[in-house]
This record gives C-alpha cells, structure tokens and sequence, in this order.
C-alpha cells in the first residue's frame, strides 16, 4: 500500500483553534478563520498502533464586528446541533493525484472532539489550569514502511550542551545552504532525504530554493527544542515558535520558514525531517 498517498485531513467547525497531532507529532492546525488542513504523513508512521490526537485551545479574542466587542471563544456545543463535533480528522487512502478527500478516498483513521455540554461563561477550558478538550483513537494502519531512525532516538530532554549541539548543526545547514555548498548540505541532510525518498517514491526531497534570500538562524539564547513522539524527536524553533531557519531578503523581511526536526542519533544531532 505504500504506492498509495496516505494524508491526515482535518476540519473544524466551531471556535478556537485545534491541532491534530500523530504519533505525538504536531502536523496540522485548523480554525474558524482557516477550517481544513491537510497533511501527507507517510514518514511518522509506524508498525503497529499509530496515535491520532485532537487537542483545543482558545483563540485569541477576536472583536466581534457586529457589537465592537469582543468574542469568548470557549468550545460549546450548538443548540440546534447537538451532535455535531467541534473538529473532526480523518487519515485518508487514496492513489497518487486522486483528490483527497472523504468521498473519493478510502478512510482508514478517524477521531472526532466533541465540545463539552457545559453552559457555563466564561467556560472553564479557558483557565490554563484546567484540562483542555482533547480526544485520541489508536489504530493500526496498513502500511509497509521501514522502520524509521528517528524511532531508535532515545527520549531525551535538552540540557544546555545538548541545546549548544543543536544550534551548531542549525548554523552549519545555514551556512552551507546559503553558500550552496552541495557536499556539505549532502551530508548534513542524507538521513532525511534517503528516509524521505523511501515514504514517497518516486517524489525525491527537494532543497527550498535560495533567490537571491539569505537564510538567517537566532542566537543561542533565542533558541529553542519542542520535544515531540515522546522525545525522539525535537523542532528547532526561535524564543516565539516560529522555525528556526528562516529566509529573508534584502530588505530583511521574512520570506520563507523551514521547518525542522532532529534527533538525538550516535550522539549528535542530526535533521531527519
């Protein structure tokens, strides 16, 4: 089945904001203003029981337009839809170029999050001390993967030395990939693209292109680890989230963002998507 395209899909249907992870992967994010998202996962599953959760979290507040003031956006469920879930997300099957979706794809996963019942305002979900709506289903998938290294990583949680390694990896892939230094970016990204190669065939990884861009990382104090599948695997991000590696052009505007993630491999790091 691996011949096939296999995608996450996920929509929202009521406020705040919702975001499907796999195998306690972040993939996608979805909101009243953006309400699908999709994603191609090939290369986070694994054998066995694959993990698909749902998690909410408030949106910011928002202006309401018709009274100038400002929306609570706390999960409730409608009263004239009462079975309705707040998000939905479906792992798809289809072939390659088929459109991906419910009624032209075969689905193989899905978790729905249902909004609470409460009628309480302001809602409780909005306290950070206070459990958000979240829901999770296992299911195996049938899919005939490799298993990928980054599920060899062990479960790690950055000390200072570990986090000082990081960057230094981050600067040498910016480095290289702002002076097209093809040797360099080979070795630093093999793992990725082999293991990339091998989840979908036939559709090589490519490098994000370079136009003129230079390609900028934050200083040490600035950067940060977001552990994720338990800790086998870390995002390289800045102090507000945003990727690490970013692309700026000559005016020093933000152009393009790419993400990364490492692990913890032979004691070093390496990027492996």
């Amino acid at each position: 089945m691996t011949a096939a395209l296999l995608s996450l899909v996920l929509r929202v249907r009521g406020p705040g904001r919702v975001l499907a992870r796999f195998n306690d992967v972040p993939l996608v994010w979805a909101d009243a203003h953006w309400p699908q998202a999709g994603s191609t996962l090939h290369e986070y599953m694994v054998a066995g029981p694959n993990q698909l959760t749902l998690e909410w979290t408030a949106s910011p507040l928002r202006p309401d337009s018709r009274s100038g003031s400002h929306t609570d956006n706390g999960p409730h469920r409608r009263q004239d839809a009462p079975d309705v879930p707040l998000a939905s997300a479906r792992v798809l099957w289809a072939h390659p170029g088929a459109a991906m979706t419910p009624g032209t794809s075969r689905t193989l996963m899905g978790c729905e999050l249902q909004a609470p019942t409460t009628t309480e305002r302001p809602w409780p979900w909005l306290a950070r001390s206070t459990p958000q709506p979240a829901a999770t289903v296992l299911c195996d998938l049938p899919a005939a993967f490799p298993r990928w290294r980054w599920q060899d990583a062990p479960r790690l949680r950055p000390r200072a030395h570990h986090i000082a390694q990081a960057h230094a990896a981050l600067r040498a892939l910016a480095t290289a990939l702002q002076h097209g230094n093809a040797a360099v970016l080979a070795d630093l990204l093999a793992l990725r693209h082999r293991e990339l190669a091998m989840a979908y065939p036939g559709h090589p990884p490519l490098l994000p292109p370079i136009d003129g861009l230079k390609w900028q990382w934050p200083g040490l104090d600035d950067f940060r680890l977001l552990p994720q599948a338990g800790g086998r695997l870390h995002e390289a991000v800045d102090r507000q989230g945003r990727p690490a590696l970013a692309a700026f052009d000559r005016q020093g505007q933000r152009q393009r963002d790419w993400p990364l993630r490492l692990a913890y491999l032979d004691r070093r790091w390496t990027v492996v998507r």
